[in-house]
């Protein structure tokens, strides 16, 4: 049996369904209202305190202030005062525009590869440029660039006296030893070995000392020169690596991965997104990779999405845990930002950073070990060694 309902009553329900949208859309409105005014106060109490702090220093201190120096401090501030990134740095307009020019060619270094020592020295992890190696050894330590002492508290300066135009030259001091040795360099072009390979009979090796689009090309040629030879498995040697970009390393990883998306990202609303890198499947043969706690980001990534897939086991010591992204975001005076913006993971482990990837094989170096890391060979290097014999059962 049908009911009749009456207009009045229609116009009751839609009058009441369109009071309680309302209050819903009001009730929203005034938190999100409350939110930005919120974040208004706290924006101004916090802009009124630096103008207050400025004011303060420019009526009271005794001395003249550097402004340029005072503004990029406030920024470096600023970032330091994100205490969860890290990662995050503010980049001098002077720095960054050397990073361009040295991506542009315009700058060129000497031909090393270098790193922070404990003693604040420079501390040469690697030559590529063939002219230096009876000059340089690894391990040995820049103590001098250009009449300047090289130390923690001016590091970031003495890097950039490395760099200059290509034919200019660069006057260092280095210690070999007990030795220090004064040298005269020449700035020129030289494409960093991102990667070195070999082969212990049967079985390659190949060491990768960071990841970019320099990696890939170099390692497609060692893979293919290892694959022509025969070999019957793989020893990556990750250690130290203190990452890269993601699409190297993507593109490293694809030949060694099943037909599938293997990574993903986490954005900061939460939102993910799976990357579109597919594996190909199309190297087959046995891998294992060695890390140690300076093996991070892509170098991180590489090990985890082989071992997701069991096509690696792991040697070494837990790795270092960064599994953020960062992008550089320029600013309108020149300088720039560099801000963690998204998390990474394999699609089938959660994300490592602060935890790290964990080998199968713990193997520690000694402290001794540890201080000749780069005179170690297979036959006085444990963990190359436990890494020789996995694929020498195989």
């Amino acid at each position: 049996m049908n009911r009749k309902v009456s207009v009045g009553i229609l116009i009751a329900i839609v009058c009441i369904t369109c009071a309680m949208t309302m209050s819903i859309t009001t009730i929203v409105s005034r938190r999100m209202f409350n939110k930005k005014v919120h974040n208004i106060s706290q924006l101004e109490t916090m802009y009124n305190k630096i103008a207050e702090i400025d004011k303060t220093i420019r009526k009271n201190y005794i001395e003249d202030i550097d402004d340029d120096y005072l503004l990029d401090s406030l920024a470096r501030g600023f970032i330091f005062g994100i205490k969860d990134d890290k990662n995050g740095k503010y980049i001098t307009a002077k720095k960054y525009k050397e990073i361009r020019d040295i991506e542009n060619g315009k700058l060129v270094g000497i031909g090393v590869i270098a790193e922070k020592d404990v003693s604040g020295y420079m501390k040469i992890i690697d030559i590529y440029d063939e002219s230096l190696k009876n000059k340089i050894k690894k391990s040995d330590l820049i103590i001098k660039i250009n009449d300047i002492d090289v130390s923690s508290e001016n590091y970031e300066e003495c890097e950039s006296m490395i760099i200059g135009e290509p034919g200019t030259t660069v006057n260092l001091v280095v210690r070999h030893g007990k030795e220090d040795i004064e040298l005269e360099i020449v700035r020129n072009y030289s494409e960093i070995k991102m990667l070195t390979y070999r082969q212990f009979g049967n079985i390659g090796y190949i060491k990768i000392v960071g990841f970019n689009d320099s990696t890939v090309s170099q390692f497609n040629k060692a893979i293919r020169k290892l694959l022509r030879n025969k070999v019957k498995g793989i020893v990556f040697d990750l250690r130290n690596n203190p990452g890269g970009t993601l699409k190297s390393v993507c593109a490293i990883l694809e030949p060694m991965l099943p037909r599938e998306q293997f990574v993903m990202m986490t954005l900061k609303d939460g939102s993910t997104k799976k990357l579109n890198y597919r594996g190909t499947n199309k190297i087959k043969i046995p891998l294992v990779t060695i890390i140690n706690q300076k093996s991070a980001s892509a170098a991180e990534l590489f090990a985890q999405a082989l071992k997701d897939y069991n096509r690696t086991k792991i040697v070494g010591v837990n790795s270092f845990g960064k599994g953020t992204m960062q992008h550089i975001f320029e600013l309108r005076d020149g300088s720039a930002l560099n801000l963690t913006f998204a998390k990474f993971k394999t699609l089938k482990s959660p994300n490592f950073d602060g935890v790290g990837v964990k080998p199968d094989f713990e193997i520690r170096l000694s402290s001794e070990q540890e201080a000749s890391f780069e005179l170690l060979n297979e036959r006085t290097d444990p963990q190359l060694k436990k890494s020789l014999e996995l694929l020498k059962t195989k």
